[in-house]
């Protein structure tokens, strides 16, 4: 996760980004997801010994979690309650050819834990398949941190317009530092001495003059793939190839595409926390949260507002039918 260090003392943590670390910038870019995928869902009603972020990050990462009742004694400093775990699925499989155990181990744990899925405890999975969301979040945050020191190269290569050579050791280190403060932004003068000594020995290879173009496609890509992450965790962007206003067709195309996965990681959830109820004695409840609940609130409003026009519509076509049998 991030090493970024957190300063209170009135000293910014702030500084120069290096876009050229790749890892750590994918690995920013995966966090920030996190953040904003911990407000998916609000989940109440949980047992204190299973904190509502920590249940989250597992679900979200893991792509399930196991929970089960621990007794005291198998514990090291915890009292007895129900515990959630990360682990892996085995034993024999089903008729439908599913694991039926759980195996998993915690170093809280005084033995590993080897539990029959339904009878020991119930298995939560995050969404049918139990992938999470860290591959498809790594898919499009390795992209963008192509995009972006992408972009990042080309705002700097702007500000010169060609390239230049030098016949001496001199003027080269000369050059290096008049280039170098130009990427620093900075402005710097060679001497006139060395320029009158060293005139012959300058060349500039002029450059293609496509930095706005090459500029404005590079944020194109950048807009396109970020809006491409958001839509796989069913959030919308006003992000479109089309460069114009998009029709009210094509705007229901692309609500369509959002839905398909929340609505399979919320459906996973509900029936993972009532069996965890059922067996457990407990009344958990999750819910849409934050963004997610305004857009499932948009369609509700949008399905009710149908609803009505079609009834409106089979009223009219009844009484249509009447007025007929009237005449």
């Amino acid at each position: 996760m991030s090493d970024i260090t957190y300063k209170y003392s009135g000293i910014s943590p702030f500084g120069i980004y290096d876009f050229r670390a790749k890892t750590k910038h994918i690995d920013m870019i995966g966090s920030y997801m996190l953040d904003r995928l911990s407000r998916m869902f609000e989940i109440e009603g949980l047992p204190d010994s299973m904190p509502e972020r920590e249940i989250k990050l597992m679900l979200l990462t893991e792509g399930k979690i196991w929970t089960q009742h621990i007794d005291k004694s198998q514990l090291k400093g915890y009292d007895s309650g129900v515990y959630a775990f990360c682990g892996s699925l085995g034993g024999e499989p089903s008729i439908y050819l599913t694991p039926t155990r759980f195996i998993g181990a915690n170093p809280r744990l005084l033995t590993g834990i080897d539990s029959v899925i339904g009878e020991d405890g119930v298995l939560i999975r995050n969404d049918s398949l139990m992938i999470g969301v860290v591959p498809v979040i790594s898919k499009y945050a390795t992209l963008l941190a192509e995009a972006w020191l992408s972009l990042q190269k080309i705002l700097i290569n702007a500000r010169h317009v060609g390239v230049a050579s030098a016949q001496s050791q001199k003027l080269a280190k000369q050059l290096a530092e008049y280039f170098k403060a130009i990427e620093d932004g900075k402005d710097y003068v060679i001497t006139d001495k060395i320029l009158a000594m060293e005139t012959e020995g300058i060349k500039i290879q002029p450059l293609a003059d496509t930095s706005v173009n090459a500029i404005s496609q590079h944020i194109e890509a950048t807009q396109y793939i970020w809006s491409q992450l958001l839509m796989e965790i069913g959030l919308n962007s006003n992000f479109n190839m089309k460069r114009e206003a998009l029709n009210a067709e094509e705007t229901e195309l692309n609500n369509d595409a959002l839905t398909p996965f929340v609505d399979d990681m919320h459906a996973c959830w509900v029936q993972g926390w009532d069996e965890f109820n059922d067996m457990f004695g407990y009344d958990v409840k999750v819910h849409f949260g934050s963004a997610w609940k305004d857009r499932q609130l948009l369609i509700k409003a949008d399905d009710n507002i149908e609803k009505s026009e079609m009834q409106k519509g089979e009223d009219d076509d009844v009484g249509q039918s009447k007025d007929q049998g009237n005449v």
